[in-house]
């Protein structure tokens, strides 16, 4: 309708339109991460029909797309009336919604509607660092309607190499950059029948992230309807590319150090500039752990942290980046790449982590962030240093790395939400039982890990993960899933399990609505260590051993560590770490129950006495001869300190004194008899 409103003359040769989209989101948005990637695949498939401009607005946090020109993006807010992201606007009054409303039928719609404007636009990116755009307007009727030209300088694409907001989103679309000359525009007047007329536009663009990406987009609105009429763009049009990757490009960027030694990665740099130019590599350690260094290998030379590279034409040059570890840590390494002669805003770079791992080695799945348990888990065990990894950590490497060089002991944190959106993929569980079966130390804990592969249902009854998936994980384990509990419960130690006996009774606490621990059975040859004691009959953990020449020693937990007090929490890690160096046998527990602690005389050619030590129950002691034979016994009553054994009529010889639990033997002493008087 406001197309006939504006026009003096409507029997005219009309021009297919080009639709604008504006869309506004947020680096920090969750409902707009979820949106953007199908309002993406909409605007590509629509590519020739449909241009897009996309604001970046600090809603609810951090966004540092928005800070780089706050006044264009929040002009074009308050312009629309937006309050909240995502939110999108079609040529902007005849769509104003959530982007998930966006259909193909409405842009097929709107495009249908023919206009009199046709738009040229035109852009240079200078090495001044300047955006010159040209747009000629031209119209096949005359218009009396007081008109704007607005032009748009965006970024057809930003890659993060981590999120810089909150919901996880790394790359982003079609930003607005600059609004030129202003975000005021441009008046349109005088435009008649057959009018042609063109603009010129001249700016700094500062805030640019990569040049090779520069598109303008310019569009015709009436500023008071905010009908737009016709839309154009000028395509990234950078003279030559520059690319810079790893040799390997499949492989996961990420590496897991095995030794102190150093390790290099394999990159390639090429350029298409057909000019004699120089190039220049540069490192830039994002993150790197002291002591640590990190260098360019060009033809077998190391160049430090930067070179030169001339060229009198193209340039292909592969080179190495070079870490030396010192300790066990974590490093995050850029290489950029440019020319220092042409354009050197223009620079491409690409990422590496580095991972050195300690005598103990975490996988954290934490809500997808362990920093609040930094307390606790920075130090947690109290022998070797500790290489902790976050869950995105672990999407930079290949679950193959993990093995007993790099993973003496191996632990694995869940958190409240494994299972649900983050958790271990069939990759991942097959190359840690591999590591079990190697004769590997592991250690989990956490709720919801057994729930997550043995548990069949989610708490609303929807099917989960197949049970078959992480099930020879789990026999390895010795751990069978019984059931989700709900409220505090107190754990206690299995008093016959020489490990954690020591444990105090504990409360498993937090909020209500983050306990669900799992109940547990043993299966295989699984043994408990802790119970629930207000589940008869259930377990909160589980050990287990392999057999053969390299078995390997598992813990189990099926509830939050960092919901136990912090004597339980670091008795149960550190007597786990014993237990796995083989510093605790079932010695342990023979002498918790009872020992013989002194046999006097001996040798002996008479009566002798014995002295024991913590006997806490009725136990019974025996006399061995040397062929085996028991030849005296008695019981010794809880408390005792000694007891007095005749050797009447016995012969003498070497026996043995052993002190037993049922069928279980708890000590022993060698008794020598002289001669029997």
């Amino acid at each position: 309708m406001f197309t006939f409103l504006l026009l003096l003359c409507v029997s005219t040769t009309w021009a297919q339109r080009t639709v604008l989209l504006e869309h506004f989101s947020g680096a920090s948005c969750g409902p707009c991460a979820a949106a953007n990637p199908a309002l993406m695949r909409l605007v590509k498939a629509n590519a020739g029909k449909m241009v897009m401009i996309k604001y970046q607005k600090n809603i609810p946090g951090y966004d540092p797309m928005y800070l780089d020109n706050t006044t264009d993006v929040d002009n074009r807010l308050s312009y629309y009336g937006v309050r909240g992201v995502p939110n999108s606007e079609m040529d902007g009054n005849v769509f104003n919604d959530h982007p998930a409303n966006l259909t193909q039928a409405k842009i097929d719609a709107r495009q249908a509607v023919a206009t009199p404007f046709t738009l040229t636009v035109n852009h240079q990116y200078t090495q001044l660092d300047s955006v010159i755009t040209t747009v000629t307007v031209s119209s096949n009727a005359a218009v009396t309607a007081a008109l704007k030209l607005h032009v748009v300088v965006t970024e057809a694409e930003i890659v993060y190499p981590t999120p810089p907001g909150s919901n996880g989103e790394k790359v982003f679309e079609h930003v607005m950059k600059k609004m030129l000359p202003s975000n005021a525009g441009t008046d349109l007047t005088g435009i008649t029948a057959g009018f042609s007329r063109t603009y010129t536009f001249r700016a700094k663009i500062n805030k640019v992230y990569d040049v090779s990406q520069v598109e303008v987009v310019a569009f015709i609105q009436n500023p008071t309807t905010k009908e737009v009429f016709q839309a154009g763009k000028s395509d990234p049009n950078l003279p030559f590319k520059l690319n810079l990757n790893r040799v390997d490009t499949a492989a996961k960027p990420g590496k897991l150090l095995t030794a102190a030694g150093a390790s290099q990665v394999d990159m390639t740099f090429n350029s298409t500039l057909d000019s004699t130019a120089t190039y220049r590599l540069v490192i830039d350690k994002k993150t790197i752990p002291m002591g640590w260094t990190a260098e360019l290998i060009v033809d077998g030379v190391s160049k430090g942290d930067s070179t030169e590279m001339p060229a009198t034409g193209r340039l292909n040059k592969n080179f190495q980046l070079k870490v030396t570890p010192s300790g066990a840590g974590k490093a995050n390494i850029a290489v950029n790449a440019y020319s220092s002669t042409f354009f050197p805003k223009y620079k491409v770079a690409t990422f590496y982590n580095f991972y050195r791992t300690g005598e103990n080695l975490a996988l954290t799945y934490m809500d997808n962030n362990y920093t609040r348990y930094n307390s606790w888990i920075k130090n947690f065990p109290r022998r070797g240093s500790s290489l902790i990894l976050s869950y995105a950590d672990l999407a930079n490497l290949q679950p193959s790395d993990i093995n007993k060089d790099n993973a003496p002991r191996l632990f694995i944190f869940s958190g409240s939400q494994y299972g649900q959106n983050m958790g271990l993929s069939p990759d991942w569980l097959t190359a840690i039982n591999n590591y079990l079966l190697s004769g590997g130390r592991l250690m989990v804990a956490g709720q919801d890990f057994a729930w997550s592969f043995l548990g069949l249902t989610d708490n609303s009854g929807t099917p989960i993960n197949p049970p078959q998936e992480g099930s020879d994980l789990f026999e390895n384990l010795g751990v069978r899933y019984l059931a989700d509990q709900s409220s505090e419960n107190r754990i206690e130690a299995v008093a016959s399990d020489y490990v954690l006996n020591v444990v105090p009774a504990t409360r498993v606490s937090g909020t209500a609505s983050s306990i669900y621990s799992d109940v547990l059975a043993t299966a295989g040859t699984g043994v408990g260590t802790l119970q629930y004691k207000s589940y008869p009959d259930s377990l909160a953990g589980i050990r287990n051993m392999g057999t053969g020449t390299t078995p390997y020693k598992t813990m189990y937990f099926g509830f939050l560590l960092e919901n136990l007090d912090t004597t339980a929490r670091t008795q149960i890690i550190n007597r786990t770490v014993d237990w796995f160096d083989d510093m605790i046998t079932s010695r342990d527990l023979d002498k918790s129950i009872g020992e013989i602690s002194g046999l006097y005389p001996n040798p002996s050619n008479g009566a002798t006495v014995l002295s024991f030590a913590n006997l806490n129950k009725d136990l019974t002691l025996s006399v061995i001869d040397a062929n085996g034979r028991e030849v005296y016994a008695t019981v010794v009553k809880s408390g005792s300190t000694s007891e007095r054994v005749e050797t009447t009529g016995l012969a003498a010889g070497i026996y043995m004194m052993r002190l037993m639990d049922g069928g279980q033997t708890i000590s022993t002493k060698k008794f020598i008899l002289t001669s029997n008087q």
